[in-house]
């Protein structure tokens, strides 16, 4: 995990992914992303990364497919929890945001 970790995080470094910097990269942060994703499938880091690059460009189905990705390689993390709540909410989809919304809170109860 330690060499993924570092090389994802380089990555995010060269195309400005978390900074309004990914505004001006997003093609090139995008083929980027989807290579780490194939080469990674079971990395809910990079899934949730390229699932909030999909939500920057509007694109909010596949920032749900990346988001759901993320949670089944990692069901607690909750970051990809959140964000897949907001995409729901922006594409309407009312029942799905509060059914994981409930399930967001249950994970916040379980860790404290």
């Amino acid at each position: 995990h330690t060499n993924l970790d570092a090389e994802f995080t380089a990555m995010k470094m060269r195309y400005g992914i978390g900074s309004p910097v990914a505004l001006q990269n997003t093609e090139r942060a995008l083929r980027a992303l989807r290579e780490a994703a194939r080469a990674h499938p079971e990395s809910a880091h990079v899934r949730h990364t390229l699932g909030s690059l999909f939500a920057l460009r509007g694109e909010f189905d596949n920032a749900i497919r990346e988001y759901k990705a993320a949670l089944a390689a990692d069901p607690n993390f909750l970051r990809a929890r959140h964000a897949l709540i907001d995409a729901y909410s922006a594409q309407g989809m009312t029942q799905e945001m509060l059914e994981e919304a409930q399930r967001a809170l249950e994970l916040q109860r379980q860790r404290k």
